[in-house]
């Protein structure tokens, strides 16, 4: 498994989640579609945020502000959430990236993974949409037991 930080301890964290919610950076699911995580987990269908940069550095706040805020995020919701610890700012759609993504697609099995839609300016936006598609796609073959790099 590829090396990410978990909000939550490992053995806290479900083996399944019914839903994966991923963004670029700590707050981009929380802004695009917080009250539907909310919904979602209040109809017991666990949802699973996947950050895949810390947000660092942030313009507006001092370092690690942006981890508190993700954290505090995650408690009031009442869910998972783990960082692939990508580099903000230099988020591009590759194959390592997809397939990071795709090996957890595998391993939680989610019912909807949810993501931006890419026409935001912000190119770290633009990039998560073509590797959430893609990484759905990886996730799905059936002849590719072990993804290379996951």
């Amino acid at each position: 498994m590829q090396k990410f930080r978990n909000w939550n301890s490992e053995q806290e964290m479900k083996q399944k989640y019914d839903v994966l919610a991923v963004g670029a950076h700590p707050d981009d699911i929380e802004v695009a579609m917080g009250g539907t995580v909310a919904r979602l987990q209040q109809q017991d269908h666990p949802v699973l945020i996947v950050d895949l940069t810390d947000g660092e550095p942030a313009r507006h706040a001092e370092p690690g502000v942006r981890a508190r805020q993700a954290a505090e995020a995650a408690r009031i919701l009442q869910v998972d959430r783990i960082t692939l610890n990508l580099q903000d700012r230099y988020l591009v759609d590759d194959i390592a990236t997809r397939l990071k993504l795709a090996a957890l697609i595998r391993r939680y099995r989610p019912a909807w993974v949810f993501t931006a839609i890419g026409c935001q300016i912000h190119p770290d936006h633009q990039a998560v949409t073509g590797i959430v598609e893609s990484a759905v796609f990886y996730a799905r073959l059936p002849k590719w037991e072990t993804l290379p790099g996951g």
